[in-house]
């Protein structure tokens, strides 16, 4: 019977469990409001400051790994690189290569809103502005 009782308070200890799963967002920018598609977003300010904020120009430079992620260049080396394919974020590597949830890339990975600035950059065209 006691052995019974030890059985039966774990089963009850073990069913009234329950758990939540919170997503930890190691930047702080990931609870910040969507980003407004209906704003075009810069080039020169929303998007070329991600490389240097995720320090990828230590490797992304001229001479170096391609593309040339630095702010003189990183346009350029994306658009003649085929790593920007306007309008087609699936095709597009700056996007897909070092992506939160990718498994390809080594080094360095955007944070969710890094990820969206870039995809909404893309579906808006992927302008030099």
């Amino acid at each position: 019977m006691k052995k019974f009782l030890i059985l039966l308070g774990m089963l009850v200890s073990f069913t009234a469990c329950q758990y939540e799963t919170i997503e930890i967002s190691v930047n702080g920018d990931d609870d910040q409001e969507p980003i407004d598609e209906t704003i075009i977003l810069s080039f020169a300010t929303d998007i070329a400051p991600i490389f240097s904020d995720k320090d990828c120009t230590a490797c992304h430079t001229f001479g170096k790994t391609s593309p040339d992620l630095t702010a003189a260049n990183a346009y350029q080396s994306l658009v003649d690189g085929e790593y920007v394919v306007s309008n087609d974020q699936a095709a597009s590597l700056i996007y897909t290569y070092p992506a939160p949830d990718a498994t390809t890339h080594r080094w360095k990975y955007y944070n969710s809103r890094q990820a969206e600035k870039i995809f909404t950059w893309i579906n808006q065209g992927a302008l030099n502005n």
